[in-house]
């Protein structure tokens, strides 16, 4: 689910919209060992670090030319970040 709370949305002069947001753990879980930077990622998590449901675990961004397809790319992007943390045991 897209948290609107956390999103946060600059237009552009050239018409460029650019979005970020903060990815929040939704159960326990752990950075994995080889998490490759992105362009498009920031606060990028130490390897195996820890964190309980509700945490942030990164920030994504994109941009796009309408709000619509900012918001389609960061949900995308979100829910591609998540599967990337291993639930932890």
């Amino acid at each position: 689910d897209l948290d609107v709370a956390s999103l946060t949305i600059a237009d552009l002069a050239d018409r460029r919209i650019v979005g970020k947001q903060i990815v929040y753990a939704t159960e326990s879980c752990a950075a994995p060992s080889d998490l490759s930077l992105r362009d498009d990622w920031a606060d990028v998590p130490h390897p195996l670090e820890q964190f309980a449901a509700g945490m942030p675990l990164l920030t994504v961004f994109a941009e796009g030319t309408s709000m619509l397809e900012v918001q389609q790319q960061l949900a995308r992007k979100s829910d591609e970040a998540r599967r990337l943390f291993s639930p932890s045991k």
